[in-house]
């Protein structure tokens, strides 16, 4: 006997299927397509560039563009059919984006990525908007970007962008952001940008080759206005991916107000080979330098972590027990 489901366990069972099988069930099944557009899209990661589409999760939905054809992969990413188009390219791409993304009631995307120049905004469906967590433009502008992200979705978890074409971090996306990373290249105007005015807590630059000016004045930055305790920014480089070097100019230039390294201080990844110290930010806080590995563990990357002076919290500590003491004696 067959089992018919009503449309709200359907819709249900729509609703939570993994997107990129979503997609091809949704394809292949004309009634299905009826009511898809008005049931939510859930994707873990979404990446859309000028000249492809990829809908990422347990299985992946994957095409690329090419002049008068249109190429599918797999998540191994192999080819797995091409089909052809009588019509420009640029019309190929906005129909195909409009048939899988278009005209829906909402799409819940964890991570978004989006590549390419801003022309790549011109092949998005009309009214198109994602909520998300997680948001990359790792070419362009950046803000050329945001009209497609719902602004519900703000504060973001992370946010990473290039400095392609972008004139200032002075932007309440990158201000509020939980987490925040920086990919610059050769023709970044480090003095423009300010990056040491960054407030944020939890930052990642990355660079061809570090630039030690811009750690320098970070550092000087944290001495004369102070951050919060577990304030963290990383450092880390495209090419020799190993920062040994810089944490030796480091110890060099900052001679006059470093000081000897302490082993409770010692952090879970640090590589002890390489120079460690720290700064005194004032009678409650200090700045640790040191390197460590990469969660890739194929390279190193410098760290700056604001802490608590271990002494002050054993004064904080010492305090609260005389008022105890006081308290009881009361």
């Amino acid at each position: 006997m067959h089992i018919v489901i009503s449309y709200p366990a359907l819709r249900s069972v729509i609703e939570f299927l993994d997107a990129a099988k979503r997609q091809h069930f949704t394809a292949r099944c004309p009634s299905l397509r009826l009511v898809d557009r008005t049931i939510p899209l859930h994707v873990e990661n979404l990446n859309i560039g000028e000249f492809y589409l990829e809908i990422i999760g347990k299985s992946q939905f994957s095409a690329q563009f090419f002049i008068n054809q249109v190429s599918f992969r797999d998540k191994n990413n192999a080819w797995r059919r091409t089909a052809r188009f009588d019509m420009e390219q640029k019309e190929a791409i906005k129909k195909f984006y409009d048939f899988c993304l278009g005209g829906r009631s909402e799409i819940y995307v964890n991570h978004v990525s989006f590549g390419g120049s801003s022309l790549t905004m011109g092949n998005l469906p009309a009214n198109f908007s994602l909520t998300v967590n997680k948001f990359l433009a790792s070419h362009g502008n950046f803000e050329s970007f945001l009209p497609a992200i719902n602004p519900i979705s703000y504060p973001l978890y992370s946010v990473e962008i290039s400095t392609t074409d972008v004139l200032s971090l002075n932007h309440p996306v990158l201000h509020t952001a939980q987490n925040l990373t920086i990919i610059t290249n050769q023709d970044t105007d480090h003095e423009h940008l300010l990056i040491d005015k960054i407030r944020n807590k939890n930052v990642s630059i990355g660079y061809e080759f570090i630039i030690l000016v811009d750690l320098l004045e970070i550092i000087e930055d944290w001495m004369f206005y102070k951050r919060e305790i577990g304030t963290t920014f990383t450092f880390f480089e495209d090419f020799r991916n190993d920062v040994s070097r810089t944490l030796n100019q480091l110890y060099e230039e900052l001679h006059d107000c470093r000081k000897e390294w302490k082993e409770e201080d010692n952090q879970e990844h640090m590589i002890r080979e390489y120079r460690h110290f720290f700064i005194k930010i004032d009678e409650a806080s200090k700045i640790l330098v040191y390197g460590e590995k990469t969660q890739e563990g194929t390279g190193s990357r410098v760290v700056f972590k604001v802490v608590a002076m271990t002494d002050a919290v054993e004064d904080v500590e010492m305090e609260a027990d005389n008022m105890e003491v006081d308290y009881m004696e009361e």
